[in-house]
């Protein structure tokens, strides 16, 4: 094995606490801690102290029903989907992490920028939480947004471990009466695991004749070609015999924060008899655009403003693309009994595009050296295996087996393209940083700050990010599936040498 200290080599600094117990871990109520820490800044030097708040989660095997069936499901604290953690920027959040499950397990906080032990990564930033241990993770809430954490073994999150976290601006800016979370999830009711053999063994058999069946199409009316058939979709854990509901009074202009925290699904949303306000992409302000339908990838998360219409009972939908179906809520009014439409939605109206965003707030990068990288995402023909620039990432990664990093350097700025060269739409998540997603015909400063962006097949996307968070980091696919089969990279922060 190489030598530790080669900034190349997986990090092992990771979690700092473990214990015998998985008891030791409070209850998913703030307690504010009396030890000072500090927040840190874009570059990592430190602003000034902040008060700890701390959450408990508890991770137990149990039954569930989540999709009409018992199957054996990860509960966070007794419920599903993982508790929406909640708090306002300024703190500094500490989770306890009781691993109550007979398996391994981690977590990542998906669009928040942490430190890179805190990542969550096995392997590559930090080494797993046993079975009957506990860890705590540990990072300044430096910026407000719609985030989401899961977990990053196995297929854990497939089977309930991905929940909310919200960082909450000081003030309401947006004059808002309800501020909701809506977490969209997808359901198996078979082994995940089985997932990908099964997909490899269909590999090789003859394609079936017929003319496929275009089910919720893409956008544009063309098919829309998806690998993994899931048995239900769930908004905030609950299916159409049991929806969730939000009730506002006409007039009221309720946030809803999306959250598409699915294992491999695309959903189009949409509030039935009402526009869309979008105010945030991947928890950053954009200049208000008001749409009627928006494609959310998985990972992605948008901040919507519903004003409330007249007295009535709204379907909140979110159709899956290239499936039957989608996970179903109800908006309605206090005068009004909530009721679940079963009228298909018409996708009618203004949809929202990359090239439709602008960041709220224009800014310029930090000055420094350019850096290109091109990355290409392929399938290899025989096989459910996929590849970023020719390599495919392990599955459970281990030094022997990484592919060679993308290597940057501190201070940079990081122009990437990322080319789509396979027949699915990909959803790309670059983790420890905030890019700027750079759509035609936009003006680079203003173009809106994401972590999370997908790519349609056979097209390019470019990025741009400053390297300002050293550590080694994963450039991923969102879908739990294609990232479990290769579709990852690392990103390595190294002194003095060029790019692979």
């Amino acid at each position: 094995m190489s030598d530790p200290r080669d900034p190349l080599n997986p990090s092992r600094r990771a979690l700092l606490l473990a214990a015998a117990s998985a008891g030791a871990a409070a209850a998913v109520s703030p307690l504010v801690g009396d030890r000072a820490a500090h927040a840190f800044g874009d570059a990592g030097v430190a602003q000034g102290p902040l008060a700890p708040v701390r959450y408990g989660l508890r991770l137990t095997r149990e039954e569930a029903s989540p999709a009409g069936r018992p199957q054996s499901v990860i509960l966070t604290n007794g419920v599903l989907p993982a508790p929406e953690i909640r708090f306002r920027r300024g703190f500094l959040l500490r989770t306890d992490v009781a691993n109550g499950l007979a398996a391994q397990t981690a977590l990542h906080w998906h669009g928040v920028v942490v430190p890179n032990p805190m990542d969550g990564e096995i392997g590559l930033t930090q080494l797993p939480i046993g079975p009957g241990a506990v860890a705590v993770y540990e990072y300044p809430a430096v910026e407000p947004g719609t985030y989401w954490y899961h977990s990053t073994a196995g297929y854990q999150r497939q089977i309930g471990l991905a929940g909310a976290l919200v960082i909450e601006e000081p003030d309401d800016v947006y004059g808002t009466a309800r501020d909701q979370v809506v977490f969209l999830s997808d359901w198996l009711t078979g082994d995940p695991a089985a997932v990908i053999p099964g997909l490899r063994a269909r590999a090789g058999e003859p394609a079936k004749e017929g003319r496929e069946r275009f089910v919720n199409p893409a956008p544009d009316g063309g098919p829309f070609p998806t690998d993994v058939r899931f048995s239900a979709f769930l908004l905030n854990g609950r299916g159409h015999r049991n929806a969730w509901t939000c009730q506002a009074a006409t007039g009221d202009r309720v946030r809803l924060r999306v959250i598409n925290g699915s294992a491999q699904t695309f959903f189009r949303f949409m509030v039935a008899g009402h526009r869309l306000e979008v105010v945030a992409a991947d928890g950053r302000p954009v200049a208000p655009v008001v749409v009627d339908h928006l494609v959310v990838g998985t990972g992605e998360r948008y901040d919507v403003i519903v004003t409330v219409g007249d007295p009535g009972s709204y379907a909140i939908r979110a159709a899956a693309l290239g499936q039957s179906g989608g996970a179903v809520g109800v908006l309605h009014t206090p005068e009004t009994k909530p009721a679940v439409s079963t009228v298909p939605p018409k996708w009618e109206g203004i949809g929202l595009r990359y090239d439709m965003l602008r960041a709220r707030d224009r800014g310029e990068l930090a000055a420094g050296a350019r850096r290109n990288l091109r990355v290409s995402i392929a399938q290899e023909a025989a096989g459910y295996r996929f590849t970023v620039n020719g390599q495919s990432y392990p599955s459970d990664a281990s030094c022997d087996e990484m592919p060679e990093p993308l290597r940057i350097q501190p201070g940079e700025r990081v122009h990437m393209e990322i080319d789509n060269k396979t027949r699915f739409h990909q959803s790309i998540h670059l983790h420890g940083h905030v890019f700027r997603l750079l759509a035609g015909g936009v003006d680079s400063n203003a173009a809106p700050r994401k972590d999370t962006l997908w790519v349609a097949p056979g097209e390019q996307s470019r990025i741009e990010f400053a390297a300002d968070n050293p550590g080694r980091w994963l450039l991923d696919g969102v879908g739990l599936y294609r990232r479990r089969a290769g579709l990852a990279r690392v990103i390595a922060y190294v002194s003095g040498t060029a790019t692979r």
